[in-house]
């Protein structure tokens, strides 16, 4: 594009550094989260059940105006990049009280961690949609935007797999050396500051872009509600999302379980560690070196629909012949393989449906749409979490106790059956219901270019 600045060797190398602290504070979340409520901080099932319920349900409920935010909120280094330097420091702050029980009072200390779920994830929803959406506007060809792609991936796996081999080493540490609450609650802290630093690097070493690129005259930030509403008569955008839906609630049913399933169906929690370190090596190996040749071979719609017909046959597998908790961590190594090849294509996919809404409409609206590209990942963690409640409770799981041979067996069938059933539905959605291909995509694009030049000749 025309005054385009060209990337620089530190963007090349540290753009996205910021995705690697995210992973890993997303990591704590997802597998650490609800045995806090339960193993640590004690608080009763029901109440357990309503802490996730409200922290996932106003995830789910904002992430549709994420997009909103970064449209619509004006500040002075850009609308993608100012939330950068922002949203990191308000994430922090947020993002640490999910690990806290101030007071022996349940409905208070709920409420705490509640409110800072709500606003510490609704803003890391909007610096990672942000860090994302800069992507297009540093890339100078699609050579740099596929690199770049491929670094956001790799800093995120690199995130998971630091996480991986230092967290659970943290946490022993500091249980030993203060209590298992108070361990996860600075573990928080520590990888919430990497965050944030990350991200702070980002913002140093991207000024100047936002700038540089020549701007159409009906932007999103500049147009009516009534505008939004066009971009949103998008039917590949909801097909995907539906899709994209389906696939993360297998996904992370399976993530919320695996706590439970090493501590209580294989008593060996050790192994939970080495489980979360085997699967981000092989995450982080399929990012670096493997993601970008099989997206070359089969495209972003078949890797989604490989990958999950891979997974749901592993995880059937698992079931009828997993016999310990090593023989578990070789097979899932598999899976792990799977998602991070599902997990590289996800933005791509997002921002074609973009690029069809402004071939269709005329609106250039990729802030908003990455946007609403979150709104699979928060119905799926709220339906997982009810998931992981509801099964916790109908077996009448008692922490830090003897599970019965019956509860046993039933973690197990959860851990195993649950995730495939939605992967199969997920298949069927993108194979039959999702009609947008690479070709026709290109075609779009170059017709929105043209539309460009002529707007600013």
């Amino acid at each position: 594009m025309s005054g385009k600045k060209q990337i620089t060797r530190p963007i090349r190398w540290l753009w996205a550094l910021g995705d690697a602290g995210f992973a890993a504070v997303v990591m704590i979340s997802l597998n650490y989260f609800p045995p806090f409520l339960t193993d640590y901080a004690k608080f009763s099932l029901p109440m357990v059940a309503i802490i996730l319920g409200f922290c996932n349900g106003i995830d789910t409920i904002m992430a549709p105006f994420v997009g909103i935010f970064i449209e619509k909120i004006k500040m002075p280094w850009g609308k993608f990049r100012s939330w950068l330097l922002v949203g990191g420091l308000i994430v922090f702050v947020f993002n640490i009280l999910q690990y806290t029980r101030f007071s022996h009072n349940e409905v208070l200390s709920a409420i705490i961690i509640i409110v800072g779920a709500g606003v510490g994830r609704t803003m890391w929803n909007v610096t990672f949609t942000a860090d994302t959406g800069m992507i297009p506007i540093l890339a100078d060809a699609s050579s740099d935007y596929n690199h770049l792609m491929a670094r956001r991936q790799m800093w995120q796996y690199v995130g998971r797999l630091s996480f991986s081999i230092s967290g659970v080493p943290l946490i022993a540490l500091f249980t030993g050396l203060i209590s298992p609450y108070w361990a996860i609650f600075i573990v928080a802290v520590i990888f919430s500051l990497l965050m944030v630093i990350g991200w702070w690097i980002e913002f140093g070493i991207s000024g100047g872009y936002e700038e540089s690129v020549p701007q159409p005259a009906n932007r999103m930030g500049t147009t009516t509600w009534v505008d939004m509403a066009k971009v949103l008569k998008n039917g590949p955008l909801w097909v995907l999302i539906v899709g994209a839906t389906l696939r993360d609630i297998g996904m992370f049913t399976f993530i919320g379980f695996a706590f439970y399933y090493f501590r209580y169906v294989w008593n060996n929690l050790p192994a939970f560690g080495h489980y979360m370190i085997v699967s981000s090596i092989m995450s982080t190996v399929v990012t670096m070196f493997i993601a970008k040749h099989l997206i070359s071979k089969l495209g972003p719609k078949k890797m989604w629909i490989v990958s999950a017909s891979i997974a749901s046959v592993l995880f059937v597998f698992l079931r009828i012949f997993a016999r310990n908790a090593y023989w578990f961590i070789v097979t899932d190594a598999f899976n792990a393989f799977t998602w991070a090849s599902a997990m590289a294509v996800h933005p791509m996919l997002f921002t074609d449906v973009a690029t069809y809404a402004e071939w269709k409409t005329g609106i250039e609206a990729r802030g908003f749409i990455l946007g609403l590209g979150n709104i699979n990942t928060k119905v799926a963690v709220f339906v997982s979490g009810l998931v992981l409640s509801g099964v916790l409770m109908l077996i009448k799981f008692v922490p830090d106790a003897e599970q019965s041979a019956a509860s046993i067996s039933a973690l197990h069938s959860a851990f195993c059956l649950i995730p495939p059933a939605f992967y199969i539905l997920h298949i069927l959605v993108m194979t039959f219901a999702y009609r947008l291909d690479g070709g026709t995509i290109e075609k779009m694009k170059a017709e929105i270019e043209a539309r460009r030049a002529a707007q600013l000749a």
